[in-house]
Parts: C-alpha cells; structure tokens; sequence
C-alpha cells in the first residue's frame, strides 16, 4: 500500500497574512447589510444605541415606509425620543418569531404577549390594545358576546397570532386560519368563511374612509370579544434590553400625555391613563377638538377591563373633572380633524 503525507502548506508570511485578513474584513464589510442587529453591544444598564425590529404586513399597525403603521410610528417614535436608532423590516406573515428566536433581528414593535414568547423575549408595558370584533357579510351573526354562540359558524382568524384562551379554548366556533386580515376578508366577500375576527380600529378606519361601500356588504359587531395588549418585544439576551424598555416606557407615556398619539392615531379623543395613576381620562388631540363623544372612544391599553366614558380629562397636561365652559362652547368651531394635508390611506381592498 503507497500512503501519501497529507500536504501542510506553508504559514502566510506576516505580509501576506496582513493582506488575507485586510480582504476578509473588506468582504466582511460588503457582505454585512446596512442595519445589522445588535450593532453594538452596550452595557446592561445601558440600551442599545440602535436596533433592528421586524414585523409583517398588518395594515393599519404595521406596513412598509409610505403606508398606513401607526403602531411602527408609535414605537419608533418613541424610540426615538429615548434616544434610541430604530429601523423596522417588514417581513413574510408567520416568519417574525422564528427569526427572533435566531437572532437575526433585536426584536419587534407589535407584538402580542404568550407564555410561549416570554420564554426569549423581553415586552414593554402596553403601548395600544388590539380590540377584537367580528365583521361579516349582511346578516352575518356578528352581534354577540361570546364567541360560544357562534355553534358551527367558520370564524376567519390569522394563524400566526396569539389569540389565547379565548380561541384556543372556544366551544362552538369553527375557526379557520388565514394568513393575514386581507386574506381572511377575501374569503369572507367570497363566501368561504361566515364570520372573521378583527381589530376595532380597522373598522373604524373603514367606516370612516370607505363606508358607504363597505355599508353595502359588511356588517360589523360592536362588543369587543377579544382584547390582546399590544408591546414592543425585545430579545431577552439583547445586551440592554430592559433598559430599552424602560426607556421606551417612559417615552410613552409623554406622548400619551402630549398629544402624539392622537396624532398619530388620527382620533378626536381617546381614552388612556395620561399620568399613569391607574384611571382612565378622555384625552382630545388639542383645543377646540369637537364635540364630546357619546360612547367609549378608543381605548389605550386598559387590560381586560371593558372602558366606560370617564368624567375625568386630560386638558393642557392637566386631570379636570370637567370640561372649561371655553371648551364647551357651541358658538366655537372644533379643529379640522384630521389636520388638513394629511394623507388618507385605503386600510382594507375591497374585492366584490
């Protein structure tokens, strides 16, 4: 038998090592994208300098840069203010958690709390709440208050959310998954499903800028059968993580306070503990806001709790248990709302 000695090259010269390691860390360079996550490692005490969030496609929370994501504007806004860079990718529907848990992205904007995602992630306290009601075609069962009465009738959901007890332990309803709320809504013009679930402030939005078409063929409930707190996720071994979140928290709560959120919610009023003492007060978007609202507004994150119109407001950084006599005033014309140029985007495709 002829055995051959396993060739062994020659170590790099000090020269020509200098020059293997300069064109490594030139491709490196090349190859790394723009925004990478975890760029720098910063202190635990400390929150990260920037961060790399994603989410999917769900419109009006979250979308690309140009669309309707008030719940991205939310949290990148604050960000922002902690001083924090922020840049969100959106990503394919159901594809979020797993690259978290890989660790190609620090964390996401909107996200909603499980047992199973408190294993890796870190949240911050609630920042929206989704609010679920059911939508259906006309004379669809869509008026009720458990999801127990709907015996047999196939409830449109999304299969990457985390609905809970609510759906996982529901007896009656046939839920059928969908990837996304547009999907679930193009079955439902179709006839493939009775019912689905879906956010309050989407009805709201439709109603508002596509309602004398949506009128025609929807019906909509009015008693929210789900409510989910909406958080900023962060990674658990994030370097800074809970420092980002306190942050982040605090942030909040000034835009809640300022305005910002009515801003970027598009809302007269809103309903949200404003100073953080644990009761709810009616907050407007600024003076002159219009009339006072006859049912519960939208609320900000309350819990489980289902809101009732407060008697406390939150005026000029203020809690009063009444409004001004100024602000009362019929003879006073309220604000154009929204503010004039704002741009109004299309929440749902209506395909008859």
């Amino acid at each position: 038998m002829i055995t051959t000695a396993p060739r062994v090259l020659p170590a790099p010269s000090g020269l020509r090592l200098s020059i293997l390691l300069v064109a490594l860390l030139g491709l490196g360079l090349l190859l790394a994208p723009p925004f990478a996550a975890v760029a720098e490692e910063a202190p635990s005490n400390e929150p990260p300098a920037r961060t790399l969030l994603a989410s999917v496609a769900w419109p009006p929370f979250s979308a690309d840069e140009g669309n309707e994501r008030v719940a991205l504007d939310i949290v990148h806004e604050a960000l922002s203010r902690a001083g924090i860079q922020n840049e969100t990718l959106i990503i394919e529907d159901g594809k979020v958690t797993d690259a978290l848990k890989a660790g190609t992205y620090d964390g996401s904007a909107a996200m909603w709390r499980s047992p199973e995602r408190e294993q890796y992630l870190l949240f911050s306290e609630p920042y929206l709440e989704n609010q679920l009601v059911l939508v259906g075609r006309k004379g669809a069962p869509v008026k009720i208050s458990s999801l127990s009465e709907l015996h047999g009738t196939k409830v449109g959901i999304v299969s990457s959310y985390a609905y809970g007890s609510e759906v996982t332990e529901a007896v009656g309803p046939v839920f059928v998954p969908g990837r996304n709320d547009q999907e679930n809504l193009d079955r439902l013009l179709a006839g493939e499903i009775d019912v689905m679930l879906c956010d309050e402030l989407i009805v709201r939005y439709t109603l508002d800028r596509q309602g004398s078409e949506a009128a025609k063929f929807l019906d909509y409930g009015t008693t929210t059968l789900i409510r989910r707190p909406l958080h900023l996720a962060v990674r658990k071994n994030l370097p800074g993580a809970q420092a980002l979140l306190d942050r982040f928290n605090d942030a909040v709560q000034t835009m809640l306070a300022d305005g910002t959120f009515n801003r970027i919610l598009r809302l007269a009023w809103i309903q949200a503990d404003a100073d953080g003492d644990g009761t709810l007060e009616l907050i407007p978007h600024g003076p002159n806001a219009g009339p006072l609202p006859t049912d519960p507004t939208y609320t900000i994150a309350t819990g489980t709790a289902e809101p009732k119109l407060t008697e406390r407001y939150w005026i000029n950084g203020e809690i009063v248990d009444s409004l001004p006599e100024s602000e009362q005033d019929p003879d006073v014309q309220a604000a154009p709302w929204p503010e004039p140029g704002v741009t109004e985007f299309v929440v749902w495709r209506l395909r008859f």
